[in-house]
């Protein structure tokens, strides 16, 4: 080979070499050879078994567990739920909430007192689309709208509506909660969402305090239970004629029986179980 071939070649392996390391310099420099980040780590399932261990028992006053898909699976039933509301009410409400409450599993109601800035609290496990059911109480909100999401599955919405503080949660993929009065960051709706991320250790939930854990063993799978703590006021004790005078809580259920009767069954706490 000819010496002025050589030459020829020398500069161009020359100038390949250099692009070569500058454009190694440039991956260092900004790291676009670098290995991908880790993935972030894998966020442990909310605790939702359970609706019931999503409600505080911190000044907890009464406390209703219902399953209504199955109470208005009942055909003999249908007419006595339409005395209290019709089917087209039930689809305007579906339509307004994303929430068909004669598709609803199970639910949760609950009271608190004062302490608790005399908040309700539903807790309600859907079969509909969670993101779905937060936008439309989003759209309802008046007043001072806030959201915040602590991780992808866990979310809150609150504000005004009218001249009351309403707030919602949706917990996972088929929980949503609500609460109506008392405060936002403070109420029982915080401490659901606290409670499904496990961070609830100290306090016992609604149905870990007596007599209302003992109520409630009495009355088995009936989809139908309200449960209230003593001691009572002036208004419980004259509705059940002074029986309720020393009681510390009291229950009823509610079944629906082979000869199409519903059933009743109260009880009460008597001091310790």
């Amino acid at each position: 080979m000819s010496d002025r071939r050589l030459a020829r070649r020398r500069p161009i392996a020359r100038r390949t070499f250099e692009a070569l390391a500058i454009g190694a310099l440039a991956d260092a420099v900004l790291g676009c050879g670098a290995a991908p980040p880790p993935p972030p780590p894998k966020l442990p399932p909310l605790e939702t078994k359970n609706l019931t261990d999503l409600c505080t028992s911190a000044g907890l006053e009464w406390i209703v567990l219902v399953r209504p898909r199955e109470i208005a699976a009942i055909a003999w039933l249908i007419p006595e739920i339409a005395l209290f509301t019709t089917e087209a009410n039930l689809d305007a409400f579906a339509k307004d909430t994303g929430i068909d409450l004669r598709q609803v599993p199970e639910a949760v109601l609950a009271r608190f007192d004062a302490s608790l800035g005399e908040a309700d609290l539903q807790i309600v496990r859907h079969d509909g689309d969670g993101a779905k059911i937060e936008e439309l109480f989003a759209k309802r909100l008046t007043a001072e709208p806030r959201a915040t999401s602590e991780r992808p599955d866990l979310a809150r919405v609150g504000g005004i509506i009218g001249t009351t503080p309403h707030a919602m949660a949706r917990i996972g993929a088929d929980v949503v909660a609500f609460q109506d009065g008392g405060s936002i960051e403070k109420g029982p709706l915080r401490i659901a969402t606290l409670s499904a991320e496990g961070k609830i250790k100290k306090t016992p939930r609604a149905l870990e305090i007596e007599p209302l854990e003992s109520l409630r063993a009495r009355f088995g799978n009936a989809p139908a239970i309200g449960l209230a703590v003593g001691p009572f006021q002036d208004e419980w004790k004259r509705a059940a004629k002074g029986l309720l005078e020393a009681a510390t809580g009291v229950g009823i259920a509610l079944r629906a029986t082979a000869r199409e009767h519903l059933w009743s069954y109260i009880s009460r706490g008597m001091g310790k179980e």
